[in-house]
């Protein structure tokens, strides 16, 4: 076990869940507004987002965890803006709901979406210990018969209703571990109609279904190498979070960010 593992799990079990997922936010964002987590490529998007996202817009956080992104949107998005956040797993939503729940332009929604209205099961793996925060998924059958895990009960919706009605949406950060194969076609409407930039996660056989839809739809892959927006990278091998702009707002995106030295064509 690495030291950093050991001191999790050292921690969750003086700490006890709650007060540790608190620990992981607060401490989050003390690196972060100190500039600790710049060269890390885990963290480069929290940096870079301030580029594309401007006060009044509206942005959607699918999986917040413990809102490691959404007080930097709210901050951005300013009193005008709006950050609609998504985050099922209870204990997770319970920490986000501590750390921003009494600002004013963040709404909060403690569901899981999906293609049906229903309640579900959702697993978090129990590793070394302590409680992996990024890793909350709907079960496989294999994961059920697995018992190294927290199983939580999530009312699923569908996203398509929950959020028929916005009057525009600018950004989703999209995070839920596989379950983009389902939401976003569900939003498919919302994201024909609005076209906001997508910030997204996605791996594995999920990839390639979710980039084909979505390049069906009129958006361009981007990828984040260096600090830059980095476009004609290999969908296939590229290892980070995709960033997906529609082709009506290329150009003024990447005028914006050419100013300050920080797209690479």
């Amino acid at each position: 076990m690495t030291l950093k593992k050991l001191i999790k799990r050292t921690l969750f079990r003086t700490l006890g869940q709650e007060n540790y997922l608190q620990f992981l936010n607060k401490g989050f964002y003390f690196a972060y507004s100190l500039g600790l987590l710049k060269n890390d490529k885990a963290y480069q998007y929290n940096y870079f987002v301030k580029h594309l996202i401007n006060k009044g817009d509206c942005v959607l956080d699918l999986g917040a965890n413990l809102g490691y992104f959404s007080k930097i949107f709210s901050k951005i998005v300013g009193s005008e803006g709006e950050v609609i956040c998504i985050e099922p797993v209870r204990p997770f939503f319970r920490v986000l709901k501590k750390c921003i729940g009494n600002r004013r332009n963040v709404v909060l929604y403690n569901y899981a979406l999906g293609t049906e209205n229903k309640m579900i099961k959702m697993v978090v793996p129990k590793m070394d210990g302590y409680l992996r925060t990024g890793l909350a998924h709907v079960p496989t059958k294999e994961d059920l018969e697995n018992q190294n895990q927290y199983e939580f009960n999530v009312e699923m919706v569908k996203g398509s209703e929950l959020l028929q009605n916005l009057p525009h949406l600018n950004y989703i950060k999209c995070d839920i571990e596989g379950y983009e194969q389902f939401v976003l076609p569900d939003l498919k409407g919302i994201i024909e109609k609005q076209k906001p930039i997508i910030q997204l996660e996605t791996w594995g056989e999920h990839r390639a279904s979710v980039l084909q839809l979505l390049t069906q739809l009129g958006y361009i892959p981007f990828g984040l190498i260096d600090n830059k927006l980095t476009k004609n990278i290999d969908i296939v091998q590229y290892p980070g979070d995709f960033l997906l702009v529609h082709k009506d707002s290329e150009d003024q995106l990447t005028a914006k960010l050419r100013t300050n030295n920080l797209i690479s064509i």
